[in-house]
């Protein structure tokens, strides 16, 4: 085994490039058993070696982490597992693991880091744009119409609606992730700002407002980086991706 290991920067990210690399049965532990779900094949703690395992914290709780183990049986059958870490840990998982062999402890344990680059700058993205659109959404609904004017004619009900479109969309990147409701919602926020911005750039450049169009295409490309973000680099726990396995209950 290499002395370095690769250092992936999520969860979801972990186990895509350990399947890539060969681990792509996705693991549980049902009873004193390690079971694989695809091929159905089960393994004792004597039948299998923890190749390697990726931990991660998570960011609006310490508590809140994450372990995924690379895991080999004799037979050549390689796949996944993943667990809680801490106190939220499976104690079934855990007792199977205690009894699993590891050759030898990777120096190349990944942990994010602490917390991780890509999570911080994805959550001061969002706090910035939302603050940005409870703002500009706010006084869309609040200031009479016709204090509403810019470059190009507006009807007032879609100024309103825009309104509410960008205040919902501002909620929507901040409350999934802090309360832990919904978390997919977010990258869908973000999509959704960001064809606001398309729309923003289009009306500016037609008025012939170039610089209202550049900050448009600039806050537009920021919610695109929340979207992509959120859905694929550093998704919110509890967010769905194919290759993130629950642990045995």
């Amino acid at each position: 085994m290499s002395a370095s290991l690769p250092a992936y920067l999520t969860l979801a990210g972990a186990i895509d490039g350990l399947t890539r690399r060969g681990f792509t049965e996705h693991l549980t532990v049902v009873g004193s058993k390690l079971q694989a779900l695809e091929s159905g094949r089960t393994f004792g703690p004597d039948e299998v070696v923890i190749r390697e395992y990726h931990r991660f914290e998570g960011v609006s709780d310490p508590d809140d982490m994450s372990i995924v183990y690379a895991i080999e049986s004799r037979g050549g059958t390689r796949g996944t597992l993943v667990d809680a870490f801490g106190v939220y840990s499976n104690p079934v998982v855990g007792a199977f693991l205690r009894e699993v062999p590891i050759p030898r402890r990777p120096a190349g344990e990944t942990k994010e880091r602490g917390r991780p680059i890509m999570t911080y700058a994805l959550w001061i993205v969002q706090g910035l744009l939302a603050a940005l659109f409870l703002f500009a959404g706010g006084m869309k609904l609040v200031l009479p119409l016709e204090k509403l004017t810019g470059p190009v004619l507006v009807p007032g009900l879609f100024m309103r609606f825009i309104g509410v479109a960008e205040v919902l969309g501002a909620l929507g990147l901040l409350l999934p992730g802090l309360l832990r409701i919904r978390p997919g919602l977010t990258p869908l926020a973000a999509a959704g700002l960001v064809i606001i911005m398309i729309g923003a750039t289009v009306v500016t450049l037609v008025g012939r407002d170039v610089v209202a169009a550049l900050i448009s295409v600039v806050v537009g490309l920021l919610a695109a980086f929340v979207a992509y973000g959120r859905w694929r680099l550093a998704p919110h726990r509890g967010s769905s991706h194919p290759s993130t396995l629950e642990p045995a209950r």
